[in-house]
């Protein structure tokens, strides 16, 4: 257990771990408890139980984030989607196997979980070079996306980039990257590879020293693009054709600057270019940012959670669930 799991635990009338537990027993535990609506939050990520919804545990089957597009499975009835991530096409039935429905303002909602360092003054003031910077799973950091980066470096003069995991601790890890970093066109003594402190990702002064957060394609980085946010970054993203290629162009926009999402691999370059060459402007960005975010339909779990009970009380009735 952890903190997080508590608060969940004295928010609701009945918790119940399912850990250890087969998707027999579990279903069998759904349907005693009468739950009319069962939702994913995980899809197909890590210790997932995807299983567990081919069994019809529950009359109305939904998911939700995930970060996965459609799950694939034929018994999930529903999944929850915003016009940004999926938006409305004439045969719905070609977005995957459930149904979508499309939540006002978005699906993401993002509040720290603890109290967060402000963001720090433009590091480029005092460096003399603008410093890049991702903090996404190294899985989505493919082939095209470090050629990209490279190119980023060679149009942005002395820039360097940062890279911060906590799998960089191994010294394998760190030379393994570097040597194919460097076969995709990055400079080794323009990349560092860091991996961060644990306080410093607690409260988000990991994100100290990065002047512009480089998102990855097509899997975009979600948490990590509200976070930089968050600390007053502008992060640059190229936007895809499918919903996990679409989720942070989704979260920029609701921020307020759909200027920095890129329709193309040019586009994503010259919005480098722009965002580097103004040191006062990009200051002002990260003075103004979080704040922004804050009056944005991001910050606001009210807005969503009304969102989720429109959705539960307008797509059933008593007669479909029971």
């Amino acid at each position: 257990t952890d903190d997080v799991t508590d608060r969940c635990r004295a928010a609701v009338s009945t918790f119940r771990s399912i850990q250890g537990l087969s998707e027999t027993k579990v279903a069998q535990q759904i349907r005693e408890d009468r739950i009319d609506v069962l939702i994913d939050i995980n899809s197909h990520f890590d210790d997932a139980r995807m299983r567990l919804f081919t069994y019809r545990a529950a009359p109305v089957q939904v998911h939700y984030l995930g970060g996965a597009s459609t799950t694939g499975l034929l018994d999930m009835d529903w999944r929850l989607a915003d016009e940004l991530n999926e938006p409305t096409v004439e045969k719905e039935e070609s977005s995957g196997t459930e149904r979508i429905f499309r939540i006002d303002g978005g699906i993401h909602v993002f509040r720290p979980l603890r109290a967060t360092a402000a963001p720090d003054p433009l590091p480029m003031l005092s460096n003399g070079f603008v410093t890049f910077g991702c903090l996404n799973s190294l899985t989505k950091m493919e082939d095209p996306v470090l050629r990209l980066w490279a190119r980023c470096l060679d149009a942005v003069p002395d820039s360097r980039i940062r890279l911060i995991k906590q799998a960089f601790r191994h010294e394998t890890n760190r030379k393994d990257f570097s040597k194919r970093a460097s076969r995709l066109g990055i400079d080794p003594d323009r990349l560092e590879l860091l991996p961060g402190e644990i306080s410093a990702f607690d409260d988000l002064s990991v994100y100290h020293g990065i002047d512009i957060a480089l998102d990855t394609f097509p899997y975009n980085g979600i948490t990590t693009t509200c976070e930089a946010l968050w600390m007053g970054v502008p992060v640059v993203t190229l936007s895809g054709d499918r919903f996990v290629a679409r989720e942070a162009a989704g979260i920029i926009t609701r921020c307020g600057h759909p200027a920095w999402v890129a329709s193309k691999k040019e586009d994503y370059l010259e919005i480098v270019r722009n965002l580097s060459s103004g040191a006062a402007s990009l200051a002002r960005v990260r003075l103004e940012l979080r704040d922004q975010f804050k009056r944005s339909p991001l910050h606001d779990a009210p807005r969503l959670a009304r969102e989720i009970g429109r959705f539960l009380t307008s797509t059933f009735t008593a007669e479909q669930i029971h």
